[in-house]
């Protein structure tokens, strides 16, 4: 029985935060799952629970310091 599934996914060059976020989030969502990815070599996660608002927050964290002002 599987307890927890965890995915990798590989986003296509040229895609945008503000996508990607939202991909992961529809997979997760989609296959009750746990998703994983690099986006510009800063590894991000998201939950069925996620929102890609979250996602996007981590990302500027880890890449920036700090929340971009959008």
């Amino acid at each position: 029985m599987i307890k927890t599934l965890e995915l990798i996914i590989e986003l296509v060059p040229g895609t945008h935060i503000t996508e990607a976020a939202h991909i992961m989030c529809e997979i997760a969502k989609a296959y009750n799952a746990k998703v994983k990815t690099k986006f510009n070599g800063i590894p991000l996660y998201a939950t069925p629970y996620s929102k890609p608002e979250e996602i996007i927050k981590d990302f500027e964290r880890q890449a920036y310091g700090e929340e971009r002002e959008r």
